[in-house]
């Protein structure tokens, strides 16, 4: 016969270890998927902005966007808007998000007007938000890189 207060033991560790199921059941399948759905509405409006030539706009979802920076996008920018033209759709998403630390993955294969192209997201939390800090670009599977003559020589 099991005395009175293992019995009650046994009965907290088991609640204890259905809490833990359950906190991290939801940690891993609603948070995440909340934070998926919240980079696919930072794609969409990254994909509105580029269509509409708001550069500043863009700039400010990086961390870190010095002139050096601004010139790289400005001009990496530029050159996949002459081989691509205007976003048009989503044709393939994959999106993959990471607790800890907090992350997000994504990759879309979407249609332009010219091409079709790979575009690799990168996001991380930075001060309680999550931002840009890669983007890749890829048509007929080489990376679009700026050019050299297109970018902006940071001001001294």
């Amino acid at each position: 016969m099991i005395p009175r207060i293992m019995k009650r033991t046994i009965g907290l560790g088991a609640a204890f270890l259905v809490c833990l199921i359950v906190a991290w059941w939801y940690s891993v399948n609603v948070l995440t998927n909340k934070d998926l759905v919240f980079a696919a509405g930072l794609i969409d409006q990254f994909h509105r902005q580029v269509n509409a030539g708001e550069s500043e706009k863009i700039y400010q979802e990086f961390p870190v966007c010095d002139q050096q920076t601004r010139g790289y996008w400005t001009s990496m920018l530029s050159t996949f808007h002459e081989r691509t033209g205007k976003f048009v759709s989503v044709v393939k998403a994959e999106r993959h998000a990471y607790i800890e630390p907090s992350s997000i993955h994504a990759s879309y294969v979407s249609t332009f007007e010219k091409a079709t192209a790979r575009e690799e997201f990168a996001f991380k939390v930075i001060d309680g938000r999550f931002v840009i800090i890669n983007y890749k670009i890829y048509v007929d599977g080489q990376e679009i890189q700026p050019s050299p003559a297109k970018q902006e020589v940071p001001s001294k």
